[in-house]
């Protein structure tokens, strides 16, 4: 798929975010690293050593299951217990401490990049799917979370941020597929190409030069993995 350097996992989640298999560029090892730190390591020394405008596909697998405390250094939800009953009798704050510890990371990762990185830089931060009906929460329900073609399951954020994004703070109500992903950073390298098959660009929602309130195109099927960040150096 013309992906140069590869490391993470192969699946959609890992049994244990504390115990799992690190795939990088086809050779396996057994990582007791808390996973999503260690991808963001592996990002950090990746970026570290390009020398040359850069793509860099971020895609963290939480806050997916199995519910677990993350490192209490990472997340504000306090010192939980840990056994099974525990999570399972109340698994929201386990999950909030994934998210929370995603967040943390991820402004780790951004902060390693120089100044002069970052004003060249565009971030694309996407979900795949909605919350886990488990630890869903108002004004979603249960059954109409994670799994289900209602809007808690298939309507999820997306953010977009850096160089050339002029409407900072701004909410776009046009429906964006995450298959639109690739002809818009295309245009975003300035790559000439013809129109992807089920993808339109919304490269020009990043300014005010066009509003467009009509559908950019219909739901489609989603890229895999709950959390993606797209980050294009220019």
């Amino acid at each position: 798929m013309g992906v140069d350097y590869y490391a993470g996992i192969l699946n959609g989640g890992v049994p244990d975010y504390n115990n799992w298999t690190l795939y990088e560029n086809g050779t396996s090892s057994l990582s007791t690293e808390y996973a999503t730190t260690k991808l963001t390591d592996l990002a950090i020394d990746w970026t570290a050593q390009q020398t040359k405008p850069w793509f860099l596909w971020m895609a963290y697998n939480a806050p997916h299951t199995p519910f677990h405390l993350a490192p209490t250094d990472l997340h504000s939800q306090g010192s939980l217990p840990t056994d099974d009953a525990s999570i399972n009798a109340n698994p929201l704050p386990y999950y909030l401490s994934a998210l929370e510890a995603l967040d943390t990371e991820m402004g780790r990762f951004l902060s390693s990049l120089s100044a002069e990185e970052r004003a060249n830089t565009i971030i694309i931060f996407i979900g795949d799917n909605g919350t886990p009906n488990k630890v869903a929460q108002f004004p979603y329900e249960k059954t109409k979370a994670k799994g289900s073609l209602y809007q808690g399951g298939i309507n999820v954020s997306m953010v977009v941020s850096g160089v050339g994004v002029d409407r900072i703070g701004i909410r776009e109500t046009a429906l964006i597929s995450s298959t639109d992903l690739y002809t818009t950073i295309g245009n975003i390298a300035s790559v000439t190409t013809t129109e992807i098959y089920n993808s339109t660009s919304f490269y020009d929602l990043f300014t005010d030069k066009k509003q467009p309130k009509e559908n950019l195109s219909i739901q489609k099927k989603k890229m895999c993995t709950l959390l993606e960040v797209l980050i294009i150096n220019t």
